[in-house]
């Protein structure tokens, strides 16, 4: 899909969401940022939220357990700002995670915010 519409893309950043995800981001500082660095592209993160409720325990007696916390882990938010040049760079098939990011990572084009 964001092959088909690099051929009517005319803005100079695009931003690329995941079709499943419900956010409450205020995405203009978020622009700001990757205007500043001057990156190809720019992640939105978040904290990962355990799918589980976590156990903090010495010697066998849990000293606290916490239900599905925030962990000190930062997770791609599905949201991201491209510089329009990198979709002609996305696959065909497969996932820009497996691709475009691991890529952009390598190269020092890749933000978060």
């Amino acid at each position: 899909m964001v092959i088909q519409q690099n051929r009517f893309t005319t803005a100079s950043q695009v931003i690329v969401m995941n079709g499943d995800i419900l956010a409450n981001a205020d995405l203009y500082p978020m622009f700001q940022l990757h205007r500043q660095l001057g990156v190809l592209g720019t992640m939105l993160e978040v904290r990962m939220i355990s799918p589980y409720g976590v156990i903090y325990a010495e010697n066998h007696i849990i000293q606290e357990f916490r239900e599905k916390p925030k962990l000190d882990v930062f997770i791609h938010g599905k949201i991201d700002i491209f510089e329009a040049e990198v979709l002609r760079r996305f696959p065909d098939k497969g996932q820009m995670e497996d691709t475009i990011c691991p890529t952009l990572a390598k190269e020092n084009q890749f933000a978060f915010f």
